[in-house]
């Protein structure tokens, strides 16, 4: 995930980190808020370039937030942290001159990029997001079963309730009915 939307976290970590001497990276998409506090502590930023094309981030991400990352990039450079860049190659999308091109002239214009990746796209997670996919949707189905057991239940033990007065077996049955919906309670809490 993006480590700068936890920035007390990687705060606490990077202090605890630094005070045994330890090189501190963090590697960011560069787009949220809140980093000011780790600049004194982290030694190197990689930074995952989504796109330098207003239309094509937005594309890419979802979100309008080039601008972000363009401050982000000149408050590390202001900082003198040492920066690297890091793009995937995406066939189709960013894997002409034009595109290699921007980013070399762009990390040339900010003075303490170190490095600059260019990374091969793969589709190695797609099978476990293919498996994750299948699992989600089997708990899914897991999930409407168990609420349509409890709603059963609820119609049973409403059914036995509005009986008034109970007879011994009657009220052993309403306990089951209980104890077996609060047992698909818990199971729904997990």
């Amino acid at each position: 995930g993006e480590p700068l939307l936890q920035c007390e976290f990687i705060y606490e970590c990077a202090l605890r980190l630094k005070n045994e001497g330890i090189h501190v990276c963090v590697d960011t998409a560069g787009v949220e808020s809140g980093y000011e506090k780790l600049l004194d502590l982290v030694d190197l930023f990689i930074i995952d370039v989504k796109s330098l094309y207003k239309d094509e981030y937005k594309y890419i991400t979802g979100r309008d937030q080039l601008e972000q990352f363009y401050s982000f990039v000149k408050t590390l450079e202001e900082h003198n942290k040492k920066i690297w860049f890091r793009q995937v190659i995406v066939p189709g999308i960013n894997d002409d001159e034009d595109h290699i091109k921007k980013l070399g002239e762009y990390a040339n214009s900010i003075n303490n990029v170190e490095k600059v990746e260019l990374l091969p796209y793969h589709t190695y997670g797609m099978k476990k997001y293919e498996e994750l996919n299948s699992e989600l949707d089997t708990l899914k189905s897991n999930i409407e079963d168990i609420n349509d057991e409890l709603a059963t239940l609820d119609g049973q033990i409403a059914e036995l309730t509005a009986k008034g007065s109970l007879s011994f077996t009657e009220k052993e049955e309403l306990e089951r009915l209980r104890a077996e919906r609060e047992e698909l309670e818990r199971t729904l809490e997990l």
